[in-house]
């Protein structure tokens, strides 16, 4: 109350989190420069209101998020609100949706065993077929399922401990972009939900409530579930396995469904026929079993029409080192284009290798989620790859990639030696 209008603090368990980021935007443009005042009584920060800039939150100069009439917070809070509140009405949903894909994937696996391979084959005189099938179908289903596992229990990567001590050593000296729909390369944005500062090319999910490196895209069909909260995004860390789940996946409901093509006919016929009043042709094979073989081929067809052109536009993306919300950008020519599909695709895979065709973290990583090869500018293919062991080269590579001032940064350092108390507000 003793701070006049528009002034709202942070709820206490943001706080710590937030503190960092809060006095990072002295040389950021004014429309995005949050205000930051003490407590008299308990010390605690306090930020003014900053002014929208045309985003679609509000126009250039009108507050964001005035206090309600309560005096509660309405700046971050309201949003995070907002957020849980469509996390909460999608959870359900999402959690049948990936219970749904597990369980298609395990229903599949059995009944392609268990009453097609050992129960029809037979009876139709193709058993010489069975270990050959078997082997096939088996292999691209367990690649499948271990791509699909590890792209739901794998995290999509959020903004690393590293990170924010970086962000806090530089101080002032670390330039901040308000956020925009448009390539950004090389640039920290500030993520209004989170209170935090982010990277380049990490975006905020509102369902997950978290800012992802490298943000792809929310898919349900992966995602899961922790305390009610939906948990998972297509991000930095785990867009490779999901790469993978679409190619094993379209190659498994190929398998699936040309394999047993011939059968499929047959068996249809028969239950037509059943249909019409005529005797069932098929003594060796109940029609049990036959009704979970067409089952069988119901899903097959299904992820045969699915995966496909799910493939033709992450791949190319892919290819591109694009993501699905860079693909709308047009301010420039997309400056993380390597120049070839090799080079593009080794900063989700890693170095080329055998680990490229398993569902595992790169063995030879050749970024960090932080900080991007860029396509129109070199900053060393030696100072990249030893940053990636190194803490001291990881933070020189960081200073020339966001362009820290050097200037700027032996000023904040000074100050801070000469005035303790301006490091503690910084």
């Amino acid at each position: 109350a003793g701070y006049g209008p528009g002034v709202a603090m942070l709820p206490p368990s943001r706080t710590s989190e937030a503190s960092w980021s809060m006095s990072r935007f002295s040389n950021a443009s004014e429309d995005v420069r949050p205000l930051i005042q003490l407590d008299p009584e308990g010390g605690s920060r306090q930020m003014i209101r900053y002014l929208d800039s045309g985003d679609g939150s509000g126009s250039p100069g009108s507050p964001m998020s005035p206090m309600g009439s309560a005096g509660s917070p309405s700046g971050w809070s309201s949003r995070q609100h907002q957020c849980h509140e469509r996390t909460w009405g999608k959870w359900l949903l999402e959690e049948v949706m990936a219970a749904s894909s597990i369980l298609s994937l395990v229903f599949t696996c059995f009944i392609y065993n268990a009453v097609f391979l050992m129960v029809i084959l037979p009876e139709v005189g193709k058993k010489h077929w069975v270990q050959p099938l078997a082997v096939v179908f088996n292999v691209t289903w367990v690649l499948t399922m271990w791509s699909y596992l590890q792209a739901h229990l794998q995290s999509p990567g959020a903004a690393p401990k590293e990170w924010r001590e970086f962000v806090e050593q530089v101080g002032d000296a670390l330039a901040v972009a308000q956020p925009r729909r448009e390539w950004q390369p090389g640039q920290a944005s500030f993520c209004r939900p989170c209170m935090t500062l982010r990277p380049e090319r990490a975006h905020h999910c509102s369902i997950c409530n978290l800012c992802v490196l490298r943000f792809d895209h929310h898919c349900p069909f992966v995602s899961r579930s922790r305390k009610q909260e939906v948990k998972n995004c297509i991000g930095f860390r785990n867009h490779k396995f999901f790469i993978l789940l679409l190619v094993y996946g379209m190659l498994l409901a190929w398998i699936g469904l040309f394999s047993t093509f011939p059968e499929m006919i047959r068996f249809l016929a028969a239950f037509m026929n059943l249909h019409r009043g005529l005797p069932w042709p098929e003594a060796g094979v109940s029609k049990t079993s036959a009704g979970l073989f067409l089952m069988f081929d119901c899903i097959a067809v299904m992820f045969a029409m699915l995966f496909p052109p799910l493939v033709l536009v992450h791949l190319p993306l892919a290819a591109n080192n694009q993501t699905t919300i860079e693909n709308q950008y047009l301010n420039m020519p997309n400056p993380y284009n390597l120049g070839s599909t090799l080079a593009n695709l080794t900063q989700l895979f890693g170095s080329p290798g055998w680990d490229w065709v398993l569902p595992i973290h790169p063995l030879h990583p050749v970024d960090d989620g932080v900080s991007f090869q860029r396509g129109d500018l070199d900053f060393g293919e030696a100072m990249r790859l030893s940053a990636l062991d190194s803490p001291q080269d990881v933070e020189q590579l960081w200073q020339i990639r966001y362009q820290v001032s050097m200037s700027n940064l032996a000023k904040k350092f000074r100050q801070r030696s000469s005035n303790p108390c301006i490091g503690c507000l910084q």
